[in-house]
């Protein structure tokens, strides 16, 4: 490094760089080390009388004057050396203990020097012990009461300033006073003004400033008075923190991940503690390799947020601490010693219960739309896009009750939308349906094994159904849709306590179109269809399918997509009379999953081939019954013209009147004639067109599957 100390020493009158700053604070290093260099007749010209004593005395007047200095430009604005011994809270010795690590590192005239003060030339850093003498003959008698501070183990080591390197050739019984000191090169880069995090942390570090956001992020009620409780009753040495979710809100994920809120609560901590906030990926950093490498990686994070003058957010850690993989004592003992209030988002594991802890909830529909519009409303405004304000809150609305988002995942779900947008001109429909697919696509959660999640794609001229049970089908889409405005904006939410979801019962038999509708559904209402496989529910152990239900709901919840329960007789059939424990059980299992149906706000379908198989309590959780008949002739008619499409060549003799009425099948078999025709005609012609032939071959084989006669 480039010597610093080339430069002359400034005045009082401005204030300094950090470079400018270091170079003054070498010079008063320079005459602490002079002074006893002088008095050890070290120096030539000075080792008589009154050179000598002359000489000393104008250099203690020049650390005075150069201590002065420092301290007049730190009344104005403090320099990073003073943020390090304030936020550290170190003595004299250990200030100048510091110094005399670093000073190698700054300026290589001091491995000459600190070798000639310690009379051995392999002495190229100084020791403890030679701050120890140092200091007691300069500054002060008292700080022998914290000599040990200085060795392996004391409070600069434990805070990352110091370092030990052992030498090569150092005897076995070499004293830990004789140990060569050496500042840590992140330190180094800290007090010459760099701000880069080490490598440790470099992968899952981030650093923010809550005070400068336009506004504070919302917090709801029960949140604003737990922040209000901790910031009461927190001090310098309240150590690690557990924001853990309630019961309530964990029901989506591993019991041990935060709340949602719990990064916008700390944020609000910093705020009202006027400071910044370190965040720390813990998942993002490199796994240690025995509880001394996570010991390093938690010491280097507190003393960033020491440098920083920040309270510290972990996630993704609750992994690491169940497995007891995460240094937590050591992190709280550490972060009480530091003053550091550290947070961490998970919760408190059982073996440790001296880390306090803050329950908290995930955000509320409320909270979500304030969030969504907060979000939106920036992105319109960069944008340049006019939209009302009451065309933006049912935006909002509708998307904090269809999607679980959380706060963070919000912002960052509009952030990334405004970024991958970027050179794009949206009109305001196009940006309403950019957010919504953005989303919805965050919003996706997989289901384990016990669901399939469909991306349908299947556009509403594919499904022929009858009027009237097009005209329910047209009015259960009608509900899902204005949802959140009738239960909401119009308030009906309030008057019901369950029930308020849009449930429908799908029953007819095999392929008459029940799957279809409710790919149909989901594509009009641009909804991810969740398709349970009902055998992967019930399990055989007492107990476990209602586990594998509560699981469905409460993803699908997050999710914001649509329930399908094919073939649901297993699960929604009817009550018997109890016979055995398994009777018993079954009939736990109908009321659970109509408890679940209940509470469920979003849309469900239920599919069955019988009605008389359903559980009459069924009739009344659910809003709408669909049957869907085998379809007489007329209907029969137009699912042949419907599922031939434009572009298929067909011949002059396909009659598709004459096929209604000869072929009495339902929806799902007439499509896999009309595809098997396709095949036919493009395999066994020239001309490639289909003719009634290729469609009267189709019938007799898919007959023939079915187990049908076919008669001519």
């Amino acid at each position: 490094m480039k010597s610093v100390l080339q430069r002359p020493a400034p005045g009082t009158a401005k204030l300094y760089s950090d470079e400018e700053l270091l170079a003054i604070r070498l010079r008063w290093l320079d005459a602490h080390l002079r002074i006893p260099m002088i008095e050890k007749g070290l120096v030539p010209g000075f080792t008589a009388e009154p050179h000598r004593t002359s000489e000393i005395n104008r250099l203690r007047r020049r650390r005075g004057q150069l201590r002065k200095i420092i301290r007049a430009h730190d009344a104005r604005r403090p320099s990073r050396a003073t943020a390090l011994r304030e936020r550290f809270l170190l003595s004299e010795l250990e200030e100048i203990a510091l110094w005399l690590a670093a000073a190698p590192d700054l300026d290589p005239k001091y491995v000459a020097i600190l070798a000639v003060l310690q009379n051995e030339h392999r002495r190229k850093r100084a020791t403890p012990t030679l701050a120890r003498e140092l200091l007691d003959a300069q500054i002060s008698p008292t700080v022998g009461r914290r000599r040990n501070d200085l060795l392996p183990g004391g409070r600069l080591e434990r805070f990352g300033l110091l370092e030990f390197p052992t030498p090569i050739d150092a005897p076995d019984d070499s004293s830990d006073f004789l140990l060569p000191m050496r500042t840590p090169r992140r330190v180094l880069e800290f007090l010459t003004g760099r701000d880069e995090p080490p490598p440790l942390l470099r992968s899952g570090m981030s650093v923010e400033d809550p005070r400068r956001l336009k506004q504070a992020p919302p917090l709801d009620a029960r949140h604003r008075e737990r922040l209000a409780e901790f910031l009461a009753e927190a001090h310098d040495r309240v150590g690690v923190t557990f924001l853990e979710a309630d019961a309530e809100s964990s029901r989506t994920r591993d019991r041990s991940e935060p709340a949602d809120c719990a990064l916008d609560f700390a944020r609000h901590v910093a705020r009202q503690r006027e400071c910044t906030l370190l965040r720390l990926q813990y998942s993002a950093t490199p796994k240690p390799a025995d509880r001394a490498a996570g010991e390093s990686l938690l010491t280097a994070l507190i003393r960033e947020a020491c440098f920083y003058d920040a309270i510290v957010y972990i996630s993704d850690a609750h992994e690491a601490i169940a497995a007891r993989e995460f240094p937590l004592g050591y992190a709280h003992d550490l972060a009480r010693e530091t003053g550091t209030v550290l947070l961490i988002a998970a919760t408190r594991p059982e073996f440790d219960s001296r880390p306090r802890r803050i329950v908290l909830h995930d955000a509320s529909p409320e909270l979500r739309t304030q969030v969504w519009r907060a979000a939106i409303a920036d992105l319109y405004e960069r944008r340049n896009v006019p939209a009302s304000p009451e065309n933006l809150e049912t935006l909002a609305r509708e998307l904090a009750d269809r999607f679980q988002l959380g706060p963070e995942t919000i912002r960052t779900t509009v952030a990334r939308l405004d970024q991958d947008s970027s050179g794009k001109n949206f009109v305001a429909r196009d940006w309403q349906h950019a957010i919504y697919q953005a989303a919805r696509h965050n919003a996706r959660r997989a289901l384990g094994d016990v669901a399939v999640r469909i991306a349908a794609r299947v556009p509403r001229s594919a499904l022929i159904l009858p009027e009237n049970v097009e005209r329910e089908f047209n009015e259960f889409i009608s509900h899902i849709r204005h949802h959140t405005h009738v239960m909401h904006a119009w308030g009906f939410a309030a008057n019901l306590a369950y029930g308020r979801g849009p449930a429908a019962l799908f029953v007819g038999p095999p392929g008459t179109g029940k799957t279809l509708a409710a790919e149909c559904l989901a594509t009009e209402l641009e909804l991810d269809l969740y398709k349970i496989d009902v055998s992967r529910i019930v399990d055989k152990y007492i107990g476990e399918t209602e586990k594998n239900l509560g699981k469905i709901f409460d993803e699908a919840a997050a999710a914001g997509g649509v329930l399908f329960f094919d073939e649901a007789d297993t699960l929604f059939a009817k009550r018997t009379e109890i016979s055995d424990a398994r009777d018993r059980y079954a009939n736990v299992e109908t009321g659970f999953l109509l408890q679940k149906i209940e509470e469920y706000e979003g849309p469900v379908i239920l599919a069955s081939n019988l009605r008389e198989n359903i559980d009459e309590a069924f009739f009344r959780r659910i809003r709408f019954v669909l049957e869907f008949e085998f379809p007489d002739e007329a209907g029969r008619l137009r699912l042949w013209r419907a599922l031939f499409p434009q572009a298929v060549p067909l011949a002059a003799d396909v009659d598709f009147a004459a096929l209604a009425a000869k072929i009495a099948v339902p929806g799902g078999v007439i499509k896999n004639i009309a595809l098997r025709a396709a095949f036919l005609a493009i395999t066994e012609t020239e001309s490639k067109v289909v003719s009634m032939r290729h469609i009267i071959t189709s019938a007799r084989r898919e007959y023939a599957k079915i187990g049908r006669l076919w008669t001519e």
